[in-house]
């Protein structure tokens, strides 16, 4: 795979989780929960509340 392949992948895949999250986020906020993001360099922390 050439290197501006293997850079569109990882944007799609980016793009991909902001979207995941954002879907997420709609459906946790539809039930009177909340969602609540720690993002720490390439690691992040997902906390539901419901």
């Amino acid at each position: 795979m050439s290197g501006l392949n293997v850079l569109k992948v990882g944007i799609l895949r980016d793009k991909l989780k902001t979207l995941d999250l954002a879907i997420a986020k709609s459906i946790i906020d539809l039930h009177g929960g909340e969602l609540n993001i720690e993002i720490d360099g390439d690691l992040f922390k997902v906390t539901i509340a419901l």
